[in-house]
């Protein structure tokens, strides 16, 4: 196999949440054997979803396997954004106070300086 990635198609069977089996066809990625950059993974999806994500990669002009991808890149974004700003209020509230009275003091400080030249 030549160092470049090689596709290959299988057929694969999803089982919808009413349990009837929907066959489709997959573009499997070869990479070469010195790259771990990509793992394969199964994914279980209904019917209707299928056929959606299906129809959003033909109107983007791209594969399933990147829409998908691509799909969950935001999303896991979305929930790091979410998590940082929690993390970010929780800190807020438990030294909120502090920052207050150093802001203060530096505000004093600041005053007092600008003061001298201005004068």
């Amino acid at each position: 196999m030549s160092r470049r990635s090689a596709k290959r198609r299988e057929s694969h069977v999803v089982k919808s949440q009413n349990e009837k089996a929907v066959e489709f066809e997959a573009e499997k990625i070869m990479f070469p054997s010195n790259s771990a950059s990509a793992k394969k993974i199964v994914l279980n999806f209904p019917t209707q979803l299928l056929e959606r994500t299906d129809s959003a990669a033909e109107l983007l002009h791209t594969d399933r396997s990147k829409l998908i991808r691509d799909a969950v890149e935001e999303r896991v974004r979305e929930v790091e954004r979410v998590e940082r700003s929690r993390q970010l209020r929780a800190a807020y509230r438990e030294h909120g106070q502090a920052a207050l009275e150093l802001y203060r003091e530096f505000e004093a400080t600041q005053m007092e300086i600008l003061g001298r030249v201005d004068s």
